[in-house]
């Protein structure tokens, strides 16, 4: 059965019915594939290096005699796959990226009758993209989590509290409840959709009656719980093992913000749907990042496409994943910038997301990107959370989530700080809201565009 139709069908399914199957073992109940890895990750004591020159050469054969896109390109560019024999030779091979999938979409499909299953990239900041993974790309991507999660003290067993969408949603909940449990990944899902003021002392009651260890979830989305928690002076009555955020680019102000509340540390890892590229942190500094080198491959090239190989310059991330026989994606650009702290150790800097590609549209077509106006300063203090809201070029609405010790003086410190900065361009307004307008994930949207450019 198609794993999009099974995750459709336990979403649906009763309560009981997920508990029934949740009783099952958690490794029984993921297969052969995932057992495999696990084992694979925890035991492995093969050359890293070589294991990944061989998938490379196993995925380019793959692709040329089942995917049509690759044969023709290969063909047209004279490539022959059979002289791929190392690093150097793989960087001949040409770079492609979402529009050619676009443009080509049948095309990048296998020709082999695969099971497969569709997945979906968020659409933050734009059209979302689909594309296909055969089904042992999932099972192999639960295992490389559930390992990197293992490193700080979690195991399957433990409780989860969950602070993100996902293919979830929070449409029917009952009233004053904004979570519901997940019991086949043993969590609890609690809303973003429902954070503020008004509500936190729920969720704070709720996280203190089920006393969960571990935390998963955006960082906008627990951070407009910490806030508000801070706001109404309320606090966690349990230890907390450590937090896990995910999807979603972070400053390092919240970083700080959370570890203070949670009293521990928190990680993350680079990661992706088209999942070419799994990179946890390296530590709870969120500075450093190293690609797990059985995942995927990992390059960086500058403007001119050309692989860089030399510390601390920026560039562009590319990377091939292994394991798709449904859709390969090969040297894909990711549009993510970094720059290597470590080339010899395959080590990044902090990745910049795409998000850092969100811009406002100025008078006389002015780009104002987000980070230009760094709505981290300190003129934000009393501000839970921002959106800035846009409706016709040169004017922007920043819509603000605020505490109780939010002033007019605040706003017109706002107001001056974004003129100050973009004021030639744009023209600014300030509009306190109970909630924002989130993406059906549950994520933060930065810009809410609601117009057509001309």
């Amino acid at each position: 059965m198609n794993l999009n139709l099974l995750k459709k069908l336990y979403t649906s399914s009763p309560k009981f019915i997920k508990e029934i199957y949740s009783l099952i073992p958690y490794d029984m109940r993921n297969g052969n594939e995932y057992r495999n890895w696990v084992t694979f990750l925890n035991n492995t004591k093969i050359n890293e290096k070589e294991y990944q020159l061989r998938k490379l050469k196993e995925t380019l054969l793959y692709a040329y005699n089942n995917v049509p896109f690759y044969r023709e390109l290969y063909d047209e560019e004279k490539i022959n796959i059979e002289k791929i024999n190392s690093f150097d030779d793989f960087e001949k091979i040409p770079i492609i990226d979402t529009q050619m999938i676009k443009t080509h979409y049948d095309k990048f499909l296998s020709g082999k009758d695969i099971k497969k299953f569709h997945v979906a990239t968020g659409g933050t900041s734009g059209t979302p993209m689909t594309f296909w993974q055969s089904t042992n790309v999932w099972k192999k991507e639960l295992a490389f989590v559930n390992n990197y999660f293992g490193k700080f003290g979690y195991m399957t067993k433990d409780l989860k509290a969950t602070f993100r969408s996902g293919s979830n949603n929070y449409n029917n909940l009952e009233k004053d409840i904004y979570w519901q449990a997940n019991p086949i990944n043993n969590e609890v899902l609690f809303s973003p959709f429902h954070i503020n003021v008004n509500t936190i002392e729920r969720y704070i009651d709720k996280l203190n009656e089920l006393n969960p260890n571990f935390f998963h979830g955006y960082p906008s989305a627990l951070c407009s719980l910490v806030n508000c928690a801070n706001e109404k002076k309320i606090k966690l009555n349990f230890e907390v093992k450590a937090v896990f955020i995910v999807s979603e680019n972070y400053f390092d102000e919240q970083i700080k913000l959370l570890k203070n509340f949670f009293g521990c540390k928190i990680f993350t890892f680079y990661g992706m749907s088209e999942r070419v590229i799994f990179a946890p942190a390296i530590d709870d500094n969120l500075l450093i990042y190293r690609p797990n080198q059985f995942y995927g491959y990992t390059e960086l090239i500058n403007e001119d496409l050309l692989v860089i190989k030399e510390n601390n310059k920026n560039g562009e991330l590319i990377g091939t994943g292994f394991d798709n026989y449904a859709m390969p994606l090969i040297r894909y650009r990711l549009g993510d910038i970094t720059s290597y702290s470590n080339y010899e150790n395959t080590t990044f800097n902090k990745i910049e997301g795409r998000w850092k590609q969100e811009f406002l549209l100025g008078k006389y077509n002015i780009d104002i990107s987000l980070t230009a106006l760094n709505i981290h300063s300190p003129e934000f203090d009393n501000v839970i959370n921002s959106q800035f809201y846009q409706k016709e070029k040169g004017k922007v609405i920043l819509r603000i989530m605020v505490n109780s010790k939010f002033t007019n003086k605040d706003a017109k410190a706002i107001e001056a700080a974004l003129t100050k900065k973009a004021g030639h361009a744009l023209d600014f307004d300030i509009e306190i809201v109970d909630n924002l307008i989130l993406t059906h994930r549950g994520k933060i949207k930065n810009i809410v565009k609601d117009y057509h450019n001309t």
